[in-house]
């Protein structure tokens, strides 16, 4: 078998072991020398398997698997060896298959000694033999899954403390308790008699302070001038005498400020004293002609002829024209002129010497034979006369005489058709008389398209209004729109005057109900249209005890109109019922603003409410007209008298306030 390389077959085995034993004691050591054959072989293996490894691995772990493969080797070859009794090297050294043969035939043969066969049956088995080396360790296996998760430990003693961190920043200030300091204080305004002005003024301060507006040394006038939510004051139309100095005054428990600011109001001139439109002087006598005017800015009085040059005379101070020594150069026509920033105007009279013969009285005026006015318009007619001796000097009207402010003087003001008619002058003294006729034509404006009375539309519709007049003989008369207040709307649509007088209101909305007036000429004639945009009373819910719409106990012109939904609708406008409107929140406050009246409250777990349930739904706020700007609120479980609140909420919507007209 020396120096071959064969396959260790059973056959050849078997052929061994059959001299040995009988044929059933045969197979038992047959299949013993088979299995510890197929050890042996399996070490081989792996011996090889890691002598492939170690040279795929780092020259550090190979050189230690190399060690242990040498000493398993080796091992064997020592087994090998004893049991053969060669020493021989690797060179002449039988093939491993040999060597598995000799080590199968030796164990079989100390097997043979170590058992007897009694009746073909092995002995028992003898004492179990010393322990092998160790075998090469296997490769590791695969991980287990993870075990159960173990009781919390015991908490660890406290660590020490770590150091101090840096100081962090500073935070922002609080709010300061305060006395009222102004951020806007109102200026000096200039303005044209009948214009608007407004004074604005604004101020901080903690608590807020409450700012009010005063008039030195005298009142705000009520009917004309208005505070709106910002604080700001309006005068509308302004007067002559609303000339003065207005107060902005800030206040609240800490102290209080003022600011104040000037109106001047722009008045045109008017003549306040001229002479008669005749001045008989005596020859050589002196002479002081008086023109006065008002206006502001003040105004500057020159004088002039007519007729020539003013020559001689001395303009006073005051605007008087004094002419020393009268003679007959000096006779002529005379003007009086006063103007200021906003217009002049002129007034003319004759100077004429006193004569010493007497004549009857006679008119010296140039006055028209027919005069048109416009309605309400106004005019001013001067008739003089001579005599001498100097004449009286009057008007009638159907042989009624009219009282005149200066002698000979005609003034007519905002006149309508009863003043139109036969004006006639009157120059009379005892020698004679003398009358002028003129006639005074007012004309009478009349509609050509008058308006409706009432307009009734859905919402998102076109309006048109036609509003046309004229006056007689056909001459088109100009027309003028007047909407309605609408102090605290919002949401209005556009609205449009054509050159004929016609309204268009395009893309209504319901902001844009209410009372609209066309007048003609100077407002001399005028027409009321009722326009109504969409009046839907669904949104009101009814079925409560108060139907919806209980009466307030402190304010009886007051009433809480519920709405079916608990959602407010910011953009839509909430009709009160026929008879009553629906307030802005400055109305609102001043209706509300008794925090101690300790009466009823609004409607919380009144008319069949539960506190503030009703029909499924919970209700707060009762909203003014303009609570989409403001988010002003009537609180419903409050006092009928308390205050108004703010939210800008749209949920637990109660309703809206109304109040009878």
């Amino acid at each position: 078998m020396a120096g071959k390389n064969k396959d260790v077959s059973c056959s050849s085995i078997r052929d061994r072991v059959v001299l040995y034993t009988t044929p059933t004691v045969t197979s038992v050591l047959m299949a013993i020398v088979f299995w510890q054959l197929s050890l042996y072989q399996a070490q081989v293996r792996e011996l090889q398997r890691h002598v492939k490894l170690s040279d795929a691995t780092t020259d550090s772990k190979r050189f230690a698997n190399k060690e242990k493969i040498d000493s398993s080797v080796e091992e064997l070859l020592s087994r090998y060896t004893r049991a053969t009794g060669n020493d021989k090297g690797t060179d002449g050294a039988q093939t491993l298959d040999d060597y598995f043969v000799r080590i199968a035939e030796q164990q079989l043969r100390e097997s043979l000694k170590a058992r007897c066969v009694d009746n073909e049956r092995l002995c028992l088995q003898g004492p179990k033999g010393n322990s092998g080396p160790r075998g090469i360790a296997g490769l590791p296996g695969s991980s287990g899954s993870k075990g159960d998760k173990g009781d919390r430990g015991v908490v660890g003693t406290r660590g020490l403390r770590g150091t101090k961190g840096s100081k962090g920043e500073p935070g922002a200030r609080g709010a300061s308790i305060d006395p009222p300091v102004f951020t806007h204080k109102p200026h000096d305004v200039v303005s044209p008699e009948s214009g608007r002005v407004e004074f604005h003024c604004a101020a901080d301060g903690f608590p807020t302070p409450k700012i009010r507006w005063l008039k030195l040394d005298s009142t705000l006038p009520r009917s004309r001038a208005s505070i709106s939510i910002n604080d700001t004051l309006t005068i509308r139309n302004v007067h002559r005498h609303d000339v003065g100095i207005y107060v902005c005054m800030a206040e609240n428990i800490f102290g209080v400020a003022r600011s104040y600011a000037n109106l001047i109001v722009q008045v045109p001139v008017e003549f306040s004293l001229v002479p008669p439109s005749v001045v008989t002087v005596q020859p050589g006598k002196n002479v002081k002609l008086q023109c006065l005017a008002t206006g502001h800015p003040s105004p500057t009085i020159t004088w002039s002829r007519v007729d020539g040059v003013l020559e001689s005379g001395k303009v006073n101070a005051n605007g008087s024209l004094m002419l020393e020594s009268i003679k007959k150069s000096d006779i002529g026509q005379y003007m009086c002129t006063v103007r200021n920033a906003l217009g002049k105007k002129t007034y003319s009279f004759a100077l004429n010497l006193e004569s010493t013969e007497e004549a009857a009285a006679r008119v010296t005026s140039h006055l028209p034979a027919v005069l048109g006015i416009q309605p309400r318009g106004s005019v001013k007619l001067q008739c003089s006369g001579v005599g001498p001796p100097a004449p009286e000097v009057y008007w009638t009207k159907e042989s009624v005489r009219i009282k005149s402010e200066q002698k000979g003087q005609l003034h007519l003001k905002n006149v309508s058709q009863q003043d139109a008619g036969i004006y006639r002058c009157h120059v009379v003294n005892y020698l004679g008389r003398d009358v002028k006729e003129i006639s005074i034509v007012i004309p009478e404006i009349k509609f050509v398209q008058r308006p409706p009375t009432s307009v009734s539309v859905s919402a998102s519709s076109t309006i048109v209004i036609n509003c046309t007049a004229q006056l007689m003989h056909g001459i088109p008369e100009s027309t003028q729109w007047e909407f309605p207040v609408q102090q605290c709307r919002a949401g209005s649509a556009k609205k449009t005057v054509l050159s004929n007088g016609t309204l268009v209101i395009q893309d209504a909305t319901e902001w844009d109900s209410g009372t609209y007036l066309c007048h003609a000429g100077n407002k001399e004639i005028s027409a009321k249209v009722e326009v109504r945009v969409a009046e839907d009373m669904n949104w009101m819910l009814t079925s409560d005890s108060c139907k919806g719409f209980r009466q307030s106990i402190y304010n009886r012109s007051v009433y809480y109109a519920v709405s079916s939904s608990t959602t407010w609708n910011k953009s839509k406008y909430y009709h009160c019922p026929v008879g009553y409107y629906w307030p802005c929140t400055e109305e609102g406050r001043k209706i509300f603003n008794d925090n101690s009246w300790s009466g009823p409250n609004s409607y919380f777990g009144r008319c069949g409410w539960s506190s503030y349930t009703y029909g499924g739904g919970t209700r707060y706020y009762f909203r003014f007209r303009d609570s989409s700007s403001t988010s002003a609120y009537k609180h419903a479980g409050n006092a009928d008298a308390y205050q108004v609140q703010t939210t800008s909420s749209t949920s637990n919507f109660a309703g809206i306030i109304c109040v009878k007209e």
